[in-house]
């Protein structure tokens, strides 16, 4: 598995398509925290009255938790152990 390598020097050419470079994995992590964030805000999981849908959403809240903080572990950056 290829690992994240940081920025190029401004004098080393940058080619798209290339490995992800850390800028591009913190970009992600905030993107899906900012999305899942609107998410949480106009679902009211805990008091959902659909069965389903609310094991639905709960289950969707489980793995975009497990994800972000198994990204931040690989970027090296501690995650709350309550989110």
């Amino acid at each position: 598995m290829k690992g994240l390598k940081s920025e190029p020097a401004e004098d080393e050419p940058n080619s798209e398509g290339a490995e992800p470079t850390l800028g591009k994995a913190v970009g992600i992590v905030f993107d899906v925290t900012k999305v899942f964030i609107l998410f949480y805000r106009h679902r009211h999981i805990l008091t959902e009255s659909y069965p389903a849908k609310k094991k639905l959403h709960l289950q969707l809240s489980r793995f975009v938790k497990v994800q972000l903080v198994v990204t931040l572990e690989l970027l090296g950056i501690e995650s709350p152990e309550k989110m």
